[in-house]
């Protein structure tokens, strides 16, 4: 039984986090929709939905961190608090997953 209830408090506390992030990403981008593309160890690439006005880009968050590069060619468009030996490894990640990007880009937006 009490380990009943503590699965029930452990599952109600996740899904009270997953709407609390949620909420701070629309608060905080004005969007909600966040297509992920690829996940590499603790990198998360995305694009948000409303990213269809700009060049092709992708970005790439950990933690607290978020970074942009843009696809075409790659290139280094904000580096969201990353340290520059970290946004090396990433800016490989992206180049290596270049034609990826560019594919599901291409394939939300209709292009």
């Amino acid at each position: 039984m009490l380990n009943r209830l503590i699965r029930t408090a452990y599952r109600a506390k996740l899904m009270v986090r997953a709407k609390v992030n949620q909420t701070c990403e629309k608060q905080a981008h004005g969007k909600t929709d966040m297509p992920t593309i690829l996940i590499v160890s603790s990198y998360r690439f995305f694009f948000f939905s409303g990213d269809r006005d700009e060049p092709a880009h992708i970005h790439v968050e950990r933690d607290e961190h978020v970074a942009k590069f843009w696809l075409a060619p790659v290139r280094l468009e904000s580096s969201g608090g990353f340290k520059r030996k970290e946004l090396n490894r990433i800016q490989q990640l992206v180049e290596e997953n270049q034609a990826r990007f560019v594919e599901a880009w291409n394939e939300y937006f209709g292009e």
